[in-house]
């Protein structure tokens, strides 16, 4: 069972803001810390969501070095989530698109598995 994944990211207050906390409240999660102005854990800011049905959480941290990201470098490629249905799905382009995030494709059954609906987009890092 996964526990956390952890996201580094260049700008952590603009990105939360403006992308990540409306996108993890859609999808269920809850701020449970957010030390970002001016505090830290650890090593760096830090602001983590948990999801209120799990014990899943996504985890923001401040990049300690700005380099683009190449989605086919070692590390993280994606991460996905679980919709309960297409309309989750439909919202979730909707949401995107309000936020302007880059849609790299729109909402529509894909061929990896049978009835594989998705989105696919990017955050601002």
């Amino acid at each position: 069972m996964v526990n956390h994944i952890a996201l580094a990211l260049t700008d952590i207050a603009a990105s939360e803001h403006q992308f990540y906390t409306p996108l993890l409240k859609f999808l269920g999660f809850e701020n449970e810390v957010s030390l970002i102005e001016g505090e830290q854990l650890m090593s760096a800011p830090f602001s983590m969501w948990t999801h209120k049905h799990s014990h899943f959480s996504v985890n923001l941290w401040k990049a300690k070095v700005n380099l683009p990201h190449e989605r086919y470098s070692p590390g993280m490629q994606h991460m996905a989530f679980n919709a309960g249905c297409r309309q989750d799905v439909d919202d979730a382009y909707t949401l995107m698109s309000s936020l302007g995030a880059e849609v790299t494709q729109p909402p529509r059954e894909y061929p990896y598995m049978a009835g594989y609906y998705a989105v696919f987009f990017k955050d601002p890092d």
